[in-house]
């Protein structure tokens, strides 16, 4: 998974990979192989996105300035890749793609 970036060039151990990535209310909700479940907020991971356009990918500065999302942004579109990323399209039309084990971490249920 080192080809999937994270916020914050740590590494991030996924203890179980996600089974499924839906949108429910614009929020994103994480299903995991050992049954836990995570609900993420969509402002938060769209301040999160680790991409190019919103991290500089030497630094990890964050690129993005917040004050210019829209408060009531929402996950339109989830789904997981080849690698066991978890890929967003936001309302604002911004894709963004996410390490699992950095998820898990931060996750609530």
């Amino acid at each position: 998974m080192s080809s999937i970036p994270t916020p914050d060039h740590l590494f991030w151990p996924t203890p179980a990979p996600v089974t499924s990535a839906v949108t429910e209310n614009g929020q994103l909700r994480l299903a995991w192989a050992d049954g836990a479940a995570h609900v993420f907020h969509p402002f938060w991971l769209r301040e999160n996105c680790p991409c190019a356009d919103c991290l500089h990918p030497g630094t990890r500065e964050q690129l993005l300035d917040i004050r210019d999302l829209d408060l009531d942004i929402q996950v339109k579109r989830a789904e997981i890749d080849d690698e066991g990323a978890v890929c967003l399209r936001f309302s604002d039309g911004h894709d963004s793609r996410h390490h699992p084990g950095w998820l898990w971490a931060h996750g609530s249920d």
